[in-house]
């Protein structure tokens, strides 16, 4: 039973890994990207930093994600602006974005994988103007140990929110302090 059960979450990991693999990588600016179904997916980031405003097209093509760890690291952004154009936010998309200081989220934002931005230390303003964010749990912990090497995070919910996500800023770690 065990071996059955170890083999088909084998080839369902295979396969997961298999269908979100990009077809074929192309750059545009401090961008490299993947096109799926006519629309652009960001899979890295190589540019300076600061003021980061993701496009909403690369090369014409609308960008509508941002792949898991695409912007992972880059401890030189301080802002980042997600057009509305975005509806997905990979795992760990802005992981250890040290230097991170505002976010504003566009109005289709629509899913927003675990930790997309987690160690976020810096982060001290959020803007929130998606929509309606679906499918969080509290282990997804999008924020956990955002915000904290200042006084917290000031979060500001635009026009356009229907829904407030449960578990937004939610982080099993913030229990303990």
């Amino acid at each position: 039973m065990k071996k059955e059960f170890f083999v088909l979450t084998l080839v369902v990991i295979v396969f997961w890994l298999l269908w979100t693999l990009p077809v074929s990588a192309q750059t545009a600016g401090d961008y490299e990207y993947a096109t799926l179904d006519g629309t652009a997916a960001i899979i890295s980031y190589h540019g300076d930093g600061g003021n980061v405003s993701i496009p909403s097209a690369l090369n014409g093509i609308p960008v509508t994600r941002i792949s898991s760890f695409a912007f992972a690291g880059c401890d030189s952004i301080t802002a980042l602006t997600v057009p509305d154009t975005l509806t997905s936010i990979g795992e760990c998309a802005f992981q250890g974005c040290t230097s991170l200081n505002s976010l504003t989220v566009g109005i289709n934002v629509a899913d927003m994988a675990a930790g997309a931005f987690r160690d976020c230390i810096a982060l001290t303003y959020v803007f929130w103007n998606a929509a309606s964010v679906h499918g969080f749990a509290m282990d997804h912990q999008v924020f956990a140990n955002a915000g904290t090497a200042k006084t917290g995070i000031c979060v500001v919910f635009g026009d356009s929110v229907e829904t407030i996500p449960h578990h937004l800023f939610f982080a099993e770690d913030a229990k303990k302090r």
